[in-house]
């Protein structure tokens, strides 16, 4: 993957192939520059951000970001153990814009289920459920207040997210075959 465009046909290829149907009037193509949101018609809602790599804080801090650098560090050694990461993928978070993010869980008040999902160039995608990212960064304190962009950012270590896998087990099914013992 090179850009949001591939990553958005990728993830709508995998939600298809998991037997879901895309609700295409609703789904929103770069909604900020690396980001789209994907709907399904069974009440998914699939926030997406693509990076080419994903951010890293700085080793050598100072003034007055450097408590929320050492928070930063700490999330990533506590928390980078749910997906197996690359070694320059190792140490880092995602980030997504704190309007983004209340737009993702205001769809999963009406009733949504939300995710977010993050592709990375390597063609995998990750993902975590919207309430857990945003949990995740309340519980510690990984919310970026002032960045130079002016938009508050919410991060999560990028190994604490779940490698986006084929389905192990399908959907349960009623069946009419009734087993007769002889």
């Amino acid at each position: 993957m090179n850009n949001i465009t591939e990553a958005e046909a990728l993830l709508k290829k995998k939600i298809i192939e998991r037997g879901g149907e895309i609700d295409v009037p609703k789904c929103r193509s770069r909604v900020k520059p690396g980001n789209s949101v994907v709907y399904t018609k069974s009440g998914e809602v699939y926030h997406l951000k693509f990076t080419n790599s994903p951010w890293r804080p700085d080793d050598k801090k100072e003034g007055g970001a450097r408590e929320l650098d050492s928070k930063y560090k700490f999330a990533i050694k506590t928390f980078s153990y749910r997906c197996n990461l690359r070694e320059q993928e190792q140490g880092t978070l995602v980030g997504i814009d704190e309007d983004l993010v209340l737009s993702l869980l205001s769809a999963v008040a009406e009733g949504y289920s939300g995710y977010i999902v993050t592709g990375l160039q390597r063609d995998i995608l990750l993902w975590i459920a919207a309430m857990d990212f945003y949990n995740f960064v309340l519980r510690h304190d990984t919310f970026m207040k002032f960045p130079k962009s002016g938009c508050p950012v919410l991060f999560v270590p990028t190994g604490y997210f779940l490698q986006w896998g084929d389905p192990v087990v399908g959907l349960p099914m009623l069946t009419t075959e009734i087993a007769v013992r002889g």
